[in-house]
């Protein structure tokens, strides 16, 4: 049987042309195999333009800070925060081409949101659902009592104001 050129395949196996990756290494070059961070090679090798690169090292930070908000997540915590971390990567990349081209485009004598910007609803949706899945929704604060208001807002070395008393003509 020929291959390529009209090589047999056994000459093709023996050179290496039949092999995926380079002899001695299982797979093609690139693959996720057993990797301990899959998404972040996904990330760096396939899934940006080297123009949309910029994007790295802040979802590389709130990542960060999604494990240090929820210390000791679960593996499905761990996946619940890598989605929020797509989508909020998809949301900072639709609003930078916004930036770049506009949010909305002339339409028939009208106006209309660019196509991207219509899909902005979405990922932010999935990023709040990714978030309340992992229990990082938001929380409300106690309500202080007016006591308790008033010295936190005015201190404790509030003096009330003066009591003077304003005449009709405007002055003191």
């Amino acid at each position: 049987m020929l291959g390529a050129g009209g090589a047999s395949i056994r000459q093709l196996f023996d050179r290496g042309s039949l092999v995926a990756g380079k002899r001695g290494q299982s797979g093609p070059p690139g693959n996720l195999h057993a990797a301990k961070h899959p998404w972040r090679s996904f990330w760096r090798r396939r899934a940006l333009r080297p123009a949309d690169r910029w994007i790295l090292p802040v979802l590389e930070g709130y990542a960060l800070a999604l494990s240090s908000d929820k210390p000791g997540m679960t593996e499905t915590e761990t996946l619940m925060a890598q989605n929020a971390q797509t989508a909020r990567g998809a949301v900072m990349l639709i609003l930078a081409e916004a930036a770049r081209s506009g949010f909305t485009r002339q339409v028939e004598g009208t106006w209309d949101l660019a196509p991207g910007a219509k899909e902005l609803a979405k990922f932010l949706t999935a990023e709040r659902g990714a978030l309340q899945a992992i229990g990082l929704d938001r929380r409300t604060r106690p309500t202080q009592t007016l006591e308790g208001y008033l010295e936190t807002s005015y201190g404790c070395d509030h003096t009330p104001a003066s009591q003077a008393v304003i005449e009709p003509d405007g002055k003191a």
